[in-house]
């Protein structure tokens, strides 16, 4: 159900649903020009030919995102194997008590391999409330050095800080060893760049108009394609296909139960 209370579509059902609209005969394809059969025996009636630069894309588009699908099967193979192999956060490093506030300028939230926010689980009160936890707070080679080179090497807090560098400075080699050796280095890199791929090609296709419903569902699998690759990519499908989709939905499906203003409304947003 949707927050308004409606059913809510899965990606299946839309797709079912389009394709279900369009008139062709048992065995005609999606891409290309359909056909229809008239009365009485007489032959075939052509329908509309859709647009060839939508057909195109559509023919790229799956082609990216076989692409994008591999990459990110392999993608996610390569990190379960990082994960095997990756060391632990030494202790040291992790920023407690006050030193979270005197230290903090040396200091990144946690992120994992993917530079995603990594939060621990929630508290959980005795009325079952659940509330967040701050992210831990690591400190790293880049920021440490600077800050040692500005103190006197003689000082307390410069020997501390010279711990910590030795400290963080074998945990992040050992990092970079461990993204290489699982092959997740090279493997996020592939899928960035493929899922980008994806992205251009739906983007395309917004603003190729689609001429019959055979076309309709090529725009309607390059707003599923794009939101399958990630939660901003979902809302750029959402913001930038589905205008030009709910456009071209009413003028090849007939827009009598649409008024001209929202028609134009529509339009202006595609």
């Amino acid at each position: 159900m949707t927050a308004t209370g409606g059913p809510r579509l899965g990606r299946r059902a839309l797709l079912s649903g389009l394709a279900a609209l369009i008139p062709t005969t048992a065995g005609a394809a999606v891409l290309g020009t359909s056909t229809v059969p008239a009365r009485n025996g007489a032959p075939q009636i052509p329908l509309a030919s859709e647009n060839p630069a939508l057909i195109e894309l559509g023919r790229e588009l799956e082609q990216t995102a076989a692409r994008f699908f591999e990459a990110r099967r392999i993608k996610e193979a390569a990190l379960e194997r990082f994960k095997a192999v990756c060391p632990t956060v030494p202790d040291d490093l992790v920023l407690k008590g006050g030193a979270r506030i005197q230290y903090s300028h040396l200091a990144d939230g946690e992120v994992d391999i993917e530079d995603k926010p990594v939060w621990p689980p929630p508290l959980i009160d005795a009325e079952g409330r659940a509330f967040p936890v701050p992210r831990r707070q690591i400190m790293n080679a880049h920021m440490i050095r600077p800050e040692l080179e500005r103190l006197d090497g003689r000082t307390r807090e410069a020997r501390q800080l010279a711990q910590w560098l030795a400290v963080a400075t074998s945990y992040e080699s050992a990092i970079a060893s461990a993204k290489e050796d699982s092959g997740a280095a090279a493997a996020i890199d592939e899928c960035y760049f493929a899922a980008t791929d994806l992205e251009k090609t739906a983007h395309a296709m917004r603003d190729v108009r689609a001429v019959t419903a055979q076309g309709l569902v090529l725009k309607a699998r390059a707003a599923i394609m794009c939101a399958d690759i990630g939660t901003q990519q979902r809302h750029l499908a959402a913001v930038l296909i589905g205008p030009s989709l709910a456009v071209d939905i009413v003028q090849v499906l007939g827009s009598e139960a649409v008024s001209a203003d929202d028609l134009a409304a529509l339009s202006d947003a595609a």
